[in-house]
């Protein structure tokens, strides 16, 4: 009896410590800057990933730290605050808001963001990873004539 329970107090110890090798997504996208973004993408992701969002899709961890270290070239600084997290099995929904300062996006003016991932995993790895929010909040209305128009358009979209 003893050898059992201590056979399942193994197995119990072995699933938590496999389960606390992921990285969790704020850390992720907490620590991430352009220096370390290699790195810290292969221990997040599978090399295999499949990446989509607003601007397009990606397949495989070398376009996709590229993609990255595109985006973060010019960061001045990012911050995830997370809204909400849901978890089933090998999948989770992460709810987040951006602070963003970015050279050249608004001139370094503070940009914030709402948005929503959708991670899924192959053992300790993300293999897909979705992010959903409104690019035009994020690019477009930053953009001096053309930011106007995509408000005017949104504005009036509402009712306005």
């Amino acid at each position: 009896m003893k050898e059992i329970l201590a056979l399942c107090l193994i197995a119990m110890n072995t699933y938590a410590l496999a389960k606390d090798k992921r990285m969790s997504i704020a850390e992720f996208f907490n620590k991430a800057t352009f220096e370390n973004m290699d790195s810290i993408c292969r221990e997040f992701y599978d090399d295999k990933v499949r990446f989509v969002d607003p601007l397009g899709e990606i397949n495989g961890i070398e376009d996709l730290v590229k993609y990255y270290k595109n985006l973060y070239q010019n960061v001045i600084s990012i911050r995830f605050d997370t809204k909400n997290n849901f978890e089933k099995s090998n999948e989770k929904v992460f709810v987040w808001q951006m602070h963003l300062k970015h050279k050249k996006v608004g001139d370094g003016v503070p940009i914030v963001l709402d948005g929503v991932s959708v991670f899924r995993y192959d053992g300790d790895k993300v293999i897909y990873h979705r992010d959903y929010f409104d690019l035009g909040a994020m690019i477009y209305e930053k953009v001096p004539v053309l930011g106007a128009l995509v408000r005017w358009i949104k504005n009036r979209a509402h009712g306005g």
